[in-house]
């Protein structure tokens, strides 16, 4: 439970849409209805759930690179099979609308259980809803349907343990089954351990401080961790997930030579602006109030905030722990305005109404087991209508980040054999097509020498032609801005078959389809 004003919050207040169950309602509803779209532009997405779909036809995981016809042998063992299980489910039997469903049914409620922690910490009906939708832009930079959107779910799940709900026995085995889901789900639980050892790192110093509740807590708590270690074992790799996921992080391919882990970048659209409007609200308020939930939570908060910057993937779990964090702090504010007499400043007097509108609204807001349920039913009844109403179905992935358009000519004009495509438009192409491709985007399974091949034929760079026609290409699928597309599409050995803004299909003279 948690407390605000004398108001206790359970938990269901937290994990089921209640306070903010109609923006869960609303969110779920726009994705499903308005920009499916918006979860298609990643050609990412296209591997998880072939790996999905194929983890259901084979019941096994698939352990070879399938999709690559210059490393068909290579293994290729997917760190997120239950994620991908999941989005090949809802694929196999509901096709492109049933993912858009699963990942936006998880964005919805990550959000929403955000916001109503930062609820039942302090936060108000207004102010929770504007920090509401600048943690949505922030954390919507990343937003598509790939295994990263469910880990968002155990990761706040952990938070609430950790530092919301009470001490006790039933802290063990929940910790336990939230990790184990995570650790399956995505290789980001390491965040999780590492949230685990910082609140026992707190627990220590309290000991020391001789805080009477540091001994307990430290005690579930360490607990907590060792029956995680436990659960994080329980994969298809076991206790050598940990050496899979620390090879990834230190592998050169994924970490200088990806888009993924760019570290921040303020061209990224509005996602970047939001979160540095994020940080700065809540930095303003701490200053402001001098009050935080505990120390342990400021470091973590913070130690996320500068991994958000050294790595933009980092971003969305900063932006998700802004309200809970927060929250206390803006409870504290709304106690010293009304103890203030009023200040003739414009900016206090705004405030002074923010708060005074917050507390007339929320004595007339609904909440409720009931509603909370309502929310749920229609979600669920939403998603039903989505996946079986033929004219609601999602055609294809979003044609204007992905060559939609392109590979649909391919295959009408049955152009055939090896060809040189954009990385993360490989899985997409296999996807559509079934046949196997130069390259796609888990680059951390590829050779370093071959992405570098790769790079050196995209961009140009000095000596690609030796590489490309040592590859004898029969066609090209690229973005029109790249070197390579620009360069072939000059050669009078080859011809344009197919160009929109997005792609450009070129296809060596001669070639028989």
């Amino acid at each position: 439970m948690a407390e605000r004003q004398g108001a206790t919050y359970k938990w269901w207040q937290i994990f089921l849409p209640d306070r903010g169950g109609w923006f869960f309602v609303y969110l779920l509803f726009g994705l499903l209805f308005m920009r499916p779209e918006l979860l298609l532009w990643d050609g990412g997405s296209c591997r998880h759930i072939l790996n999905g779909v194929l983890i259901l036809q084979n019941h096994q995981i698939p352990s070879d690179n399938y999709t690559s016809w210059v490393y068909p042998d290579l293994q290729c063992v997917t760190r997120s099979w239950l994620a991908d299980l999941i989005s090949g489910c809802f694929y196999q039997n509901a096709h492109l609308i049933g993912v858009v469903f699963v990942c936006g049914l998880a964005i919805a409620a990550g959000l929403t259980w955000s916001y109503q922690m930062g609820r039942a910490r302090g936060l108000g009906l207004l102010s929770g809803l504007l920090m509401l939708s600048v943690v949505m832009g922030t954390v919507g930079m990343h937003w598509s349907a790939r295994s990263h959107i469910y880990s968002y779910l155990p990761f706040l799940a952990l938070y609430y343990m950790l530092f919301i709900s009470p001490a006790g026995w039933p802290r063990v085995p929940l910790i336990a089954a939230i990790m184990c889901f995570w650790t399956n789900a995505h290789g980001s639980f390491a965040i999780g351990m590492g949230m685990i050892a910082v609140k026992i790192a707190f627990d220590i110093v309290g000991l020391v401080r001789r805080n009477p509740e540091a001994a307990p807590e430290l005690k579930w708590d360490a607990l907590a961790l060792i029956a995680a270690f436990a659960a994080t074992g329980i994969n298809p790799r076991g206790i050598a997930l940990y050496a899979a996921v620390t090879g990834y992080l230190i592998n050169p391919n994924v970490v200088h030579k990806t888009d993924e882990w760019r570290s921040f970048d303020m061209t990224a659209g509005l996602g970047s602006w939001a979160f540095l409007l994020l940080l700065a609200a809540v930095i303003a308020l701490i200053v402001r109030t001098r009050k935080v939930p505990s120390l342990a939570e400021l470091v973590l908060f913070c130690g996320l905030c500068l991994g958000g910057f050294e790595s933009m993937r980092l971003v969305p779990y900063c932006a998700l722990l802004a309200m809970p964090f927060a929250g206390p702090a803006w409870q504290a504010l709304r106690q010293q305005v009304a103890a203030e007499p009023a200040d003739s400043t414009k900016h206090q007097r705004w405030l002074r109404k923010l708060v005074q509108l917050e507390q007339r609204a929320e004595p007339q807001e609904k909440s409720g087991l009931k509603l909370a349920i309502a929310c749920l039913v229609i979600a669920l009844v939403m998603g039903v209508v989505a996946m079986l109403t033929p004219s609601l179905a999602v055609k294809d992935f979003d044609g204007e980040r992905l060559p939609v358009d392109a590979v649909n000519y391919m295959m009408e004009h049955n152009i055939d054999g090896h060809g040189f495509n954009y990385d993360n438009w490989g899985g997409y192409i296999y996807l559509k097509t079934g046949r196997r491709v130069f390259i796609d985007d888990w680059a951390d399974f590829l050779p370093p020498k071959f992405i570098d091949q790769y790079l050196q034929i995209l961009l140009a760079q000095p000596g690609w032609e030796q590489e490309f026609k040592a590859r004898n290409f029969n066609w090209v699928l690229a973005p029109n801005e790249a070197q390579i597309s620009q360069l072939v599409a000059r050669s009078p050995q080859w011809s344009t078959a197919f160009k929109n803004k997005t792609a450009i299909l070129l296809v060596r003279k001669g070639t028989q389809p």
